[in-house]
């Protein structure tokens, strides 16, 4: 092939790749159209992040709520509900002292939105219910304390040792005691809990705190309840199991000394099988 020959095959090519890169870009360039058109049309809604707060659709808190309304609906049901008893009993200072520290204590864990993952957010709620909840203004206050209205008339039904003094009646120790753990060591252990859960998931102190406190509440269920069954009181309970009434029957009973129970063994139980397992994952990774 002579030089001329050569040079025009060059020129050739040279001109055939130009015509691809054109091809190309112009391709790019319509596909560019398309998509911004496109975008025009339908614009993307940008992503938004999953609230760090408590979901009033969370079960321990739909819990909680079932329990602070069971009294007056138990008092409808019984025929002897009054509305003034149902006023006292909401603007009662013990429930609005629990939602004040509530309220100030979300403000204060969730500052700046923290990234909690959904499970977390889960076992966040229950600390927090317990400790503005059930160890605090249910268990203590109106159940040793004697202090409200009608959960405390509920909590006497339920358990008659809550209205014995315990200085006078062996009996009513368990509980009393039970109460003073609760208010003294459970409750501040359960709202520095929550705080650590939204804002230092993964620290030492967490799972030293969590540690602890799933044992004190499934070892303080045995406590308040063992010594019942296990002596001439235990009539206390079985007596509901016996009964035609439905509210003593299923509700004192099935459910106040039975499901409750288990539940407050059985949460504590699983949130320290998790527990270690998460313990033994992050060792595993130091590794």
């Amino acid at each position: 092939m002579s030089e001329k020959d050569k040079a025009a095959a060059n020129e050739a090519a040279e001109d055939a790749a130009t015509l691809k890169a054109k091809c190309e870009a112009f391709a790019a360039e319509k596909a560019l159209a398309a998509k911004q058109a496109a975008a025009e049309l339908s614009p993307e809604i940008p992503a938004t992040r999953e609230s760090s707060w408590p979901s009033l659709a969370d079960p321990s808190v739909l819990f909680l709520l079932a329990c602070v309304l069971c009294p007056p609906l138990v008092e409808l049901y019984e025929g002897t509900y009054s509305h003034e008893a149902l006023l006292e009993y909401v603007l009662h200072p013990l429930p609005l002292l629990s939602l004040m520290v509530t309220a100030l204590l979300l403000l204060w864990a969730h500052r700046g939105e923290p990234e909690v993952a959904a499970g977390e957010r889960a076992v966040a709620a229950w600390y927090l219910v317990n400790g503005v909840g059930f160890k605090s203004i249910m268990d203590t206050m109106s159940g040793s304390m004697q202090a409200w209205s009608l959960m405390t008339k509920q909590y006497n039904a339920l358990e008659p040792r809550y209205a014995r003094p315990y200085y006078d009646d062996p009996s009513a120790q368990p509980v009393h005691f039970c109460s003073l753990l609760e208010i003294t060591v459970m409750t501040p252990l359960c709202l520095w809990l929550y705080v650590l859960i939204v804002r230092s998931p993964k620290s030492a102190t967490r799972f030293c705190i969590e540690f602890c406190l799933a044992t004190l509440q499934a070892t303080g269920t045995w406590f308040f309840y063992m010594p019942n069954l296990l002596t001439s009181h235990s009539q206390d309970v079985l007596k509901f199991f016996s009964s035609n009434n439905f509210m003593d029957l299923y509700l004192r009973g099935v459910f106040g000394s039975a499901i409750c129970p288990a539940i407050w063994v059985v949460v504590p139980g699983y949130r320290i099988f998790r527990l270690t397992q998460e313990l033994h994952g992050l060792l595993q990774a130091k590794r």
